[in-house]
Order: structure tokens, then C-alpha cells, then sequence
């Protein structure tokens, strides 16, 4: 992206929408890394390289997972350590 890296688009997309799920695919893997990623807004991380099945899985849990931790109030990043 040319004015916007990932952490700041999604940052700026979370102002006024909460219910897009945004993946993070990324080759950092530095556990501050994804903690950056997390509090940015990010529903999750898919680091790279990764697998069709890896992928799919993925998006399963922001499809059929996101929209009720949305109502509950939770994001991915707080569902892990509360659930």
C-alpha cells in the first residue's frame, strides 16, 4: 500500500468498522510483532508461508467465529485468553 502499511490501514478501518475480518499475512513472527498486530485491530495472523488448508481454516473462523465474538464483545486476541 503506498501512504498505509497493514497496522495503520487497519487501524484507520477500525474507526468506523468493527465487523470486517482482517487477516494479517505476514513473515514476522516476533511474538511483539504479532501483539502489534493484535492491538491494530487485526481478527488474526496468517504467517507466511502458509497452506491452502492453513488458509482456508483461517477464514472459516473469521466467518463463522468473528460475528459472535463481535456480540460478545470480544475480539480473537481477547477470546483466546478468556475462552
Amino acid at each position: 500500500m503506498p501512504k498505509f502499511d497493514g497496522v495503520s490501514a487497519t487501524s484507520l478501518i477500525r474507526q468506523f468498522d468493527h465487523m470486517t475480518p482482517i487477516i494479517s499475512m505476514t513473515s514476522n513472527s516476533k511474538p511483539s510483532e504479532i501483539m502489534t498486530y493484535y492491538h491494530s485491530g487485526m481478527n488474526d495472523i496468517l504467517s507466511k508461508p502458509f497452506t491452502k488448508e492453513g488458509l482456508l481454516e483461517m477464514l472459516e473462523v473469521c466467518v463463522y467465529v468473528s460475528p459472535f465474538l463481535f456480540l460478545l464483545g470480544l475480539t480473537m486476541m481477547t477470546a483466546m485468553h478468556v475462552l
